[in-house]
């Protein structure tokens, strides 16, 4: 077996082949938000995505900050949850409209109505890749490509947690410079969930380093409460007092206590890994400017885009993940945020599936013309208008509504596991498991 350190040097050798190798991938607008948008969220892989932002957009050393919460290494795959609204019936009766819920027991449409709770959860992305080498081999060449989109002023944090960030300490040493290495900031939360064997795992790492050593950074303050909160009264030092005690000002620590986005919390938009606003509006307050780029190639629930718009600074996002961009798209229209959605010709010239659907049609003002404007018009208010997935907006495929039509006309899930297949399986609770286009993984049926 070879060792870390060896394994390591050639992930660095065959990242940099690769890099050298990239093709540019093949865009086009699928709509766009506002008069001017300056913006833009791609749907597709991120690496042919920034070999085209390169190539094609002149954007090589114009990113003021990068930020990616990648696939930690966990082995494990994530999903989403989503809210199916079902017009046309009610718990009560029967008549009118009504919906299927995460909480609450209603009644489900069909011939013979059925009491039950029924969540509808989406694949997010899967990270069950089980080989450390390829995992390491994919962040890296995707890592030289953005220390290309970097200005020289720029800098780049990497969010990972335990199972995987000493390795990628040492490729971003490797990549961007032992020097250029910043902070270990460390993001310490409460969530449920322990061992008896370990110490609670409770905490995540950004690796924060720059491109080179004239990078912009704006330090951040935080309170520095007084041994036993008392006034020290020490000469030229200011003190401040509030509900707690004495405190004084200083420059903010690498450790972060900022809650998660729980269950209950307003931010919460379904997507299972989710970013706190408050995370990451440190990491642009302390990186960027008004007015600057901050680039998210790992884009997830829209976190860094949504928090850029809302701090006047321009976003450029990617995912290959259709409930990302659904979950992004709708959270960035309805904050007003000004964008285009790209779309990867190659891989995504028909979304398929449950399409694109945010409450109400955007303005397409982007380049696309008259046809392509209708089309994308269709996608966003597909035919399959009886069964419409409330949080986030997204409809349901029609071969999505066939197979849920069947099983709620006759309740019977061997009949929904005949036509779904031998992925199907039944344990638990009832729960539908679906891929946000068109792809049925799992129901369970309690």
């Amino acid at each position: 077996m070879k060792s870390i350190i060896t394994m390591l040097a050639e992930v660095e050798s065959r990242s940099k082949a690769d890099y050298e190798k990239l093709k540019s991938g093949s865009y086009e607008n699928y709509f766009g938000c506002g008069k001017s948008p300056e913006s833009i969220f791609a749907w597709g892989d991120n690496l042919p995505f920034m070999k085209y932002l390169v190539d094609e957009k002149n954007m090589a050393g114009k990113i003021d900050m990068i930020y990616i919460d990648p696939p930690f290494f966990s082995k494990a795959a994530y999903s989403g949850t989503l809210t199916l609204e079902m017009p046309g019936q009610t718990a009560e009766t029967g008549e009118t409209a009504g919906s299927i819920e995460t909480a609450g027991s209603i009644e489900t449409a069909g011939a013979e109505a059925t009491k039950g709770k029924v969540l509808l959860r989406v694949a997010a992305y899967d990270d069950r890749n089980k080989n450390l080498k390829n995992y390491l081999l994919m962040l890296a060449v995707r890592l030289r490509m953005m220390k290309d989109l970097l200005k020289d002023t720029g800098t780049i944090w990497v969010h990972l947690d335990w199972h995987a960030v000493h390795y990628v300490k040492i490729l971003m040493d490797m990549i961007f410079g032992e020097k250029n290495f910043i902070n270990e900031v460390v993001w310490s939360y409460k969530s449920g969930g322990s061992s008896r064997r370990t110490f609670a795992k409770k905490h995540d790492t950004l690796l924060f380093y720059s491109k080179t050593r004239k990078y912009n950074f704006h330090p951040l303050m935080e309170k520095s409460y007084n041994r036993g909160y008392k006034p020290y009264k020490f000469k030229g030092v200011r003190e401040f007092e509030d509900e707690l005690g004495w405190y004084t000002n200083v420059n903010m620590r690498d450790v972060w206590n900022i809650d998660m986005v729980g269950r209950t919390s307003g931010e919460r938009n379904g997507y299972a890994t989710q970013k706190p606003q408050e995370l990451i509006r440190r990491i642009i307050e302390s990186s960027t400017s008004e007015g600057d780029i901050c680039a998210d190639f790992f884009a997830g629930s829209g976190t860094l885009a949504a928090t850029a718009q809302s701090m006047n600074r321009r976003f450029i996002a990617c995912d290959a993940g259709g409930f990302s961009v659904s979950t992004s798209c709708r959270r960035l229209v309805e904050s007003g945020a000004e964008f285009e959605l790209l779309i990867d010709t190659e891989t995504q010239t028909n979304p398929g599936g449950a399409a694109f659907y945010f409450g109400s049609e955007p303005e397409n003002t982007g380049t696309a013309d008259a046809d392509k404007r209708e089309d994308a018009a269709a996608h966003l208010k597909p035919k399959a208008e009886k069964y419409e997935l409330a949080n986030p907006e997204i409809f349901l495929a029609p071969q999505d509504v066939q197979l849920l039509e069947e099983y709620l006309k006759t309740g019977d899930p061997a009949r929904f596991l005949s036509i779904c297949g031998p992925a199907c399986e039944l344990t638990g609770k009832p729960e539908f498991v679906m891929d946000v286009f068109g792809n049925v993984a799992e129901i369970r049926q309690g």
